[in-house]
């Protein structure tokens, strides 16, 4: 009798199993079946996270406290003023997360901002993010001290911003201070983690920056999430 009983119970007990497993197999096909709709359907999505890791091949860069220590490497007021209007607006838009601070000692800053004159393309009133302007980043392993002695950590020293001035040559003067701004608050956002562009040219960070780029909530979406993340290299 207690052999039946046990074959019973293990009867039971398969059952349930295999119906777990299914139940388990469709939630999965569903789960991939509502995913495949929202990519066929074309519907954009709140944020490019997945297109910045993919250029940075996976590692997250990010600050690990702020607000961001930055030297204006010019006394033009034009130029500090784009550089304070393009600080607000990061600061506003994701609440505080992002924020900046304009410094006298160079030494202190983990952003140098300078105003350069590069080579023009031949195209008229190009706009793309390479002439207006770029960020520079060098990082390489190091030693950590104690106490976390004998791992590596990656360092990186102050990015450089260079913003392209004959990039507004060809400007009229009504959009030359919008430009400005706009490729200014472009390249932090580069500085800030975003290294790569968003393929949308209704967001700031994609490749063409010119008069009328603001920040989208997917920049901001995206930026949020990246902060969410463990660097794997703080800037």
């Amino acid at each position: 009798m207690n052999m039946a009983q046990n074959y019973r119970d293990n009867r039971t007990a398969w059952r349930r199993c295999v119906s777990a497993i299914a139940l388990a197999m469709c939630f999965c096909l569903n789960i991939v079946g509502v995913q495949a709709l929202d990519s066929e359907s074309g519907a954009k999505r709140d944020d490019y996270l997945d297109t910045i890791l993919t250029d940075t091949k996976g590692k997250v860069f990010r600050y690990e406290r702020m607000p961001v220590q930055v030297f204006i490497e010019s006394q033009q007021l034009e130029e500090r003023d784009a550089c304070e209007q393009a600080f607000s607006l990061w600061h506003e838009g994701t609440d505080g997360l992002i924020s900046f601070e304009s410094v006298s000692d160079k030494a202190a800053a983990r952003v140098l901002i300078k105003f350069v004159s590069l080579p023009q393309r031949t195209e008229a009133l190009s706009n793309t993010a390479s002439d207006g302007g770029h960020t520079l980043m060098e990082w390489h392993f190091r030693k950590r001290v104690l106490p976390f002695v004998g791992h590596r950590r990656v360092r990186v020293p102050p990015q450089i911003v260079e913003v392209n001035m004959s990039a507004l040559d060809a400007r009229p003067t009504s959009q030359r201070t919008f430009v400005l701004r706009n490729i200014i608050e472009h390249e932090l956002g580069h500085a800030i983690g975003l290294l790569g562009h968003s393929p949308d040219p209704d967001d700031l960070m994609c490749a063409k920056t010119d008069e009328n780029s603001k920040l989208s909530p997917r920049d901001l979406n995206t930026v949020r999430k990246l902060y969410r993340h463990k660097a794997d290299v703080y800037l």
